[in-house]
C-alpha cells in the first residue's frame, strides 16, 4: 500500500524516486518543488482538524448511526486501480 501511494505521488510530480544499483535495493523519494508547495496547505489542513476533531468525530458518529452497515474502505470496494482516494 505505501509504495502505490508513493507511486501516485511520483506520477503526480509531488515526489522524486531516486533508485540506487545496489544490493539488497535502495530507493529513495523526496518532495518535488511542487511537492514544497503543499507544505504550508497541509499544516494548515492539519491544525484545522485538529480545531474541529470533536466536530469531526460527532459528525462521524452521527452519520454511522444513521447507516445500515458502517462506510469503510472495504465497503467502498477502493482498489489499486482507483486513480483518487476517498477519506472515510
Amino acid at each position: 500500500m505505501l509504495t502505490l501511494c508513493l507511486r501516485g505521488l511520483e506520477r503526480d510530480g509531488l515526489v522524486k524516486r531516486t533508485v540506487y544499483p545496489v544490493v539488497p535495493p535502495h530507493v529513495e523519494y523526496e518532495l518535488t518543488p511542487l511537492g514544497h508547495s503543499l507544505t504550508e496547505p497541509v499544516i494548515a489542513l492539519g491544525q484545522w482538524a485538529q480545531q474541529h476533531i470533536a466536530d469531526i468525530d460527532a459528525a462521524r458518529a452521527a452519520f454511522d448511526a444513521a447507516q445500515e452497515k458502517p462506510i469503510t474502505l472495504e465497503t467502498l470496494n477502493v482498489t489499486a486501480k482507483d486513480s483518487y482516494h476517498k477519506i472515510v
